[in-house]
């Protein structure tokens, strides 16, 4: 399988390479502006803790999501643009089996999938090279939890309350490396860092002081212009 993705990387670098060297130098690095539509897929690592002597990723596995942005970018110079955006993203992240330890009491409990989902606002600039552009972005914005469940195992309850649906916040920082692989299509790959704020307790706990998510990000774009 490792295999197969380095082979599929190489080959749409190869890709984009070619594409770079046939189309017109200047249609592709000094136009006046960017609309651009980007569809991408990301992987979202949990860190951080969630509360005293618990971590995020005790509670919850890595996180698949999917984000939907729409960017405006004008010329600042012969090869640096700014702009705004505004995107949609939601992430799924699954549950863990783990023992907990709070206040002398030990529970051996498994936890449900957890649900997000975010408008984002931010600003980005863009720097074009020769076959490939590099871009960084800020964005802030809110952030929407779903309800989390978890079971005692061993006899224990079932479906009680972790965390609540409740809303609260989004700072998103993110750096891409991009090239194109068609007409007005390019082909992404980033990372960055997404801290989203505390969720609301659950009606079945109590005390928790839930803390802020910190995420690191990897992410796989396909930017369309318009």
């Amino acid at each position: 399988m490792k295999a197969a993705a380095l082979t599929l990387v190489v080959a749409l670098s190869l890709s984009a390479s070619a594409f770079a060297q046939t189309e017109a130098r200047n249609e592709r690095e000094y136009r006046d502006s960017y609309d651009h539509f980007v569809v991408g897929l990301r992987n979202s690592l949990p860190t951080g803790t969630a509360f005293s002597g618990v971590d995020w990723d005790d509670l919850i596995s890595g996180g698949i999501g999917l984000e939907l942005q729409y960017s405006q970018l004008s010329r600042a110079s012969s090869w640096v643009y700014g702009g705004w955006y505004v995107g949609l993203s939601v992430d799924s992240y699954g549950g863990r089996s783990s023992t907990l330890s709070s206040g002398g009491v030990t529970a051996d409990i498994r936890t449900g999938r957890l649900n997000t989902a975010a408008l984002e606002f931010g600003g980005r600039l863009r720097q074009n090279f020769n076959g490939f552009h590099l871009d960084e972005s800020v964005g802030v914005g809110p952030l929407m939890y779903m309800k989390q469940e978890f079971d005692v195992r061993n006899g224990g309850p079932e479906n009680l309350e972790l965390i609540k649906s409740s809303v609260s916040y989004l700072l998103d920082v993110n750096v891409r490396v991009g090239a194109p692989i068609g007409k007005n299509i390019e082909l992404g790959l980033g990372v960055g860092l997404d801290l989203k704020g505390a969720p609301g307790e659950g009606d079945d706990v109590s005390g928790l002081n839930f803390r802020p998510m910190l995420n690191i990000v990897f992410g796989l774009t396909l930017d369309i212009g318009l």
